[in-house]
């Protein structure tokens, strides 16, 4: 029977994008997500689980669910329909029918309209999930509770149609293509390891070799500049950095030099710290030899340098003063070019959300029922 609930706070939707604190972040007010979109589907269960579903009395576990209606009033009172509805399609055919005759997925042509057994208001939140199979689809409209919103201009019936649509399989029907094929994995991968760069910074962890692990599977986070790494690559026996790494626009090499993000770059009166300047100057020395002995790196050691910079990964959370002077030290050396930590967290955080935006726009290109909510 249906679940009487009441939210503590009001929903405003998921959020969209990757942000560091004091960033600005999109949130889908409006959304719907089929079963080529899994991933992303199962990212928004998990965000409504705890907005939501938590807030439920009784909310059966995932295994048990087939599907759900939840409707939230302006009041944020509301109500939870599970395992409870009564699907009712307007679809249209390929082909003559009799009454009473069976119907097939293969004879449906299009599906124009879906009611689920229950009066839904304009002026109320829906979330709906529902299967078929294996598959699963979920829609969500938080925008009619919005404060200054109002009431819902489209049909929800249509909506579910589409939703329908993405559960047998009829993408084509929905976005006007073949569907969503996103790199999903590829996505999801890259994710976790900004995640676990984040989780290294915030145990305050000062083991470089953990640092150099994550930048080892995760290169892009440079600014996707580098088609590949290689690390501890032997110059000789004194001079072996970090990493080398292929340039993506000529395949010549850049050195990278990894330091923990809490290393003490300055001392009192903002001057630069011994463990400063000694990384600064191992920077120098890598990049000297490869100015003296590139025809031996390239001939023995297989390692190709052409006008090679070096990045030096090094502390994080400087003053504006600091920042400064590190660039006016750049300025004299060009060929040194430094990240702090927080730089390289930003361009990850940018890479990371110029995929996930391309991808969103892509899958919602032919919705104009997906909305998004800028915020701060």
């Amino acid at each position: 029977m249906p679940q009487a609930f009441h939210l503590k706070e009001r929903p405003a939707g998921i959020t969209a994008n990757f942000a560091l604190k004091g960033g600005q972040v999109k949130v889908m007010t409006t959304e719907l997500l089929g079963p080529l979109d899994s991933t992303l589907l199962v990212e928004r269960l998990e965000g409504l689980q705890s907005m939501v579903f938590s807030e439920i009395p009784n909310f059966p576990s995932a295994s048990q669910i087939d599907n759900f209606l939840i409707l939230i009033n302006q009041d944020l009172s509301g109500t939870a329909y599970i395992n409870e509805l009564e699907i009712r399609a307007q679809i249209k055919i390929n082909r003559s029918v009799k009454k009473g005759e069976a119907v097939y997925l293969k004879d449906i042509k299009d599906i124009t309209s879906v009611e689920v057994g229950v009066e839904i208001p304009d002026s109320a939140g829906i979330i709906l999930m529902r299967s078929q199979g294996w598959k699963k689809s979920l829609f969500f409209d938080f925008g009619p509770l919005h404060l200054d919103a109002t009431p819902r201009d489209y049909a929800v019936d249509k909506m579910f149609a589409k939703q329908a649509l993405l559960l047998f399989g009829m993408e084509s029907l929905v976005y006007g293509s073949e569907g969503n094929e996103f790199a999903e994995d590829q996505l999801e991968l890259m994710s976790k390891g900004f995640k676990k760069l984040n989780k290294l910074i915030d145990l305050k962890s000062e083991d470089e070799s953990q640092y150099q692990e994550v930048f080892q599977e995760h290169p892009w986070m440079f600014g996707g500049q580098y088609k590949s790494v290689d690390r501890h690559t032997s110059f000789d026996d004194k001079n072996i950095p970090d990493f080398t790494a292929v340039r993506c626009h000529d395949t010549f090499r850049d050195i990278i030099e990894i330091k923990q993000p809490f290393l003490n770059c300055f001392k009192k009166g903002d001057k630069f710290s011994s463990s400063f300047n000694d990384a600064w100057n191992q920077a120098e020395r890598y990049l000297s030899f490869t100015y003296r002995q590139s025809s031996y790196l390239n001939e023995e050691k297989g390692l190709s340098f052409a006008n090679p910079k070096c990045i030096l990964l090094i502390g994080c959370s400087l003053t504006e003063n600091q920042q400064k002077m590190i660039q006016e030290k750049e300025n004299v050396a060009s060929s040194i070019i430094v990240y702090t930590y927080d730089h390289i967290r930003e361009i990850a955080c940018h890479i990371l959300n110029l995929i996930a935006s391309t991808r969103d726009k892509m899958a919602n290109q032919h919705m104009d029922f997906t909305g998004e909510m800028p915020t701060d």
